[in-house]
């Protein structure tokens, strides 16, 4: 694990792996000009910087908050600095962030603070979906992935126009490795909403990963197209 600090200054534990390759028509010049430790030479090194630098910009409290987004952050600059020595990111991996037990003891006592809350907005309002939907969204920050699954669903029970619950159901699918599933939720929320990057994005990612590339590349430039800025369709567009 690397020790890194947030921005509030409190310790980290980050254990980040990397999936990579080396095409073979360049592996010859690697061995050359870096040597066959270029892992130690030059990985190792480049993900120590680019974790350190990512962890830095965020405070404690958001870095639990944004695990994926911190993980393709931290993808974009190692493709980016890997591919100037012919090295090749296929995958890479947020596997675990570990805080201080005195950050983390306060931490779950305000979550479960919020929670509480967002069940007394339930019991007074049951049929709101927006209050399924963000009990759903808390029950993902403390890794209950059921009571989440099943807070989503009553959320669209309650508004079968809450796309963000159908993106929401589509990760918790992807999570537990179905495919079709994730791509169905995802495909139902950019029905509901057309102009929605997010589930285009998936839709390419799952597109991807059952090696369509056409059908990949057409819903990541979707993705692209409503919200140019959108970093995670950026990475997985430029994989395929």
């Amino acid at each position: 694990p690397l020790s890194c600090f947030s921005s509030d200054i409190q310790e980290v534990s980050v254990t980040y792996s990397l999936n990579y390759q080396i095409q073979k028509e360049n592996a010859q010049d690697i061995y050359r000009t870096i040597g066959i430790r270029y892992f130690d030479t030059v990985i190792t090194p480049r993900i120590q910087e680019a974790v350190k630098s990512v962890i830095a910009k965020y405070t404690a409290e958001q870095l639990l908050e944004m695990r994926a987004d911190l993980s393709n952050e931290i993808k974009n600059i190692l493709v980016e600095k890997l591919a100037t020595y012919n090295i090749e990111v296929l995958d890479t991996s947020l596997e675990n962030l570990d805080f201080s037990d005195a950050f983390t003891t306060a931490v779950e006592a305000k979550q479960v603070a919020a929670q509480n809350k967002l069940q007394a907005e339930i019991a007074q309002d049951p049929k709101c979906a927006i209050h399924h939907y963000n009990l759903g969204v808390a029950m993902l920050s403390l890794g209950d992935y059921d009571e989440a699954e099943n807070c989503f669903l009553e959320s669209i029970r309650q508004s079968a126009h809450m796309a963000e619950a159908y993106v929401q159901l589509g990760g918790l699918c992807l999570r537990r490795g179905d495919l079709d599933g994730c791509y169905q939720y995802n495909k139902e929320a950019s029905q509901l909403r057309a102009k929605y990057p997010i589930p285009w994005a998936n839709m390419g990612f799952v597109h991807l990963q059952r090696g369509e590339v056409d059908e990949a590349i057409t819903a990541l430039h979707k993705a692209l197209t409503w919200d140019p800025r959108y970093v995670q369709a950026r990475a997985t567009f430029a994989s395929a």
